[in-house]
This record gives C-alpha cells, structure tokens and sequence, in this order.
C-alpha cells in the first residue's frame, strides 16, 4: 500500500505503525510538507481522509473512513472494524496488544472509546 501522504509503500498491516507517526505531526508540519490541512478525526489507517466511529451499511455514502469496536471471539472482547479507502476493510489487530508499545511494534495507534457518547 502506498502512503497518500508522503508516498512510501508499506505492508497493509504496517499501515498502522506509519500513519501512526504522521498523525504525531503537527498541523503546521502536515502544511509545510503535504500542502494539505490536517484532519481533525484522521483515520488511522490512510491519515488523510476524516474517521467517523461507527459502521456504516454502505461506506460510499460517506467521504471519510469509517473505525467501529465489534465482539471478537468472545463477547467481551471488542476488535476494530475499519472501513478505509485506501486499505478496506482487511487489517486484524487486538485491542490489547495495540495498546502496548513494543520494539517490533512500537506504535499504539488505535481506536479508543468515546467517553460523551456510543461511538468509538
């Protein structure tokens, strides 16, 4: 997958990490060097499109990219669902090990519930 910022190719679950470090950047980075404005919301999977926390019945009906928590194995635990147009739907991650910074995958890019509302 090749990055619509900055234009390196990254294995689809590599994704992540990287964009990871995009979103990091601040907002006057992100004009300095993509001659676009940051998203509010960035998805994490492709930074560029804005992310709305909740599944969509059909993703095209909306410009941005989707990320919902959905039950995983058993009930109680949740996995993300994203709907990205850049990567689709087909990054597998948990939770859990997302949320522990490690040396093969230091990033802990990843979805958070929402504390005011239902949604991611």
């Amino acid at each position: 997958v090749t990055c619509e910022l900055c234009g390196q190719a990254w294995a689809v679950k590599e994704m992540r990490h990287h964009l990871g470090a995009h979103l990091l950047e601040s907002e006057a980075e992100w004009q300095r060097k993509y001659k676009k404005p940051k998203p509010s919301f960035g998805c994490m999977l492709c930074g560029v499109r804005e992310c709305m926390g909740e599944p969509l019945v059909d993703p095209s009906s909306f410009a941005g990219c989707t990320v919902s928590l959905v039950s995983g194995s058993s009930s109680s635990v949740k996995k993300p669902r994203h709907q990205c147009k850049l990567i689709g739907t087909g990054l597998d991650y948990s939770l859990g090990s997302a949320a522990n910074s490690v040396l093969s995958a230091p990033c802990t890019n990843r979805p958070v519930k929402c504390t005011k509302c239902a949604l991611v």
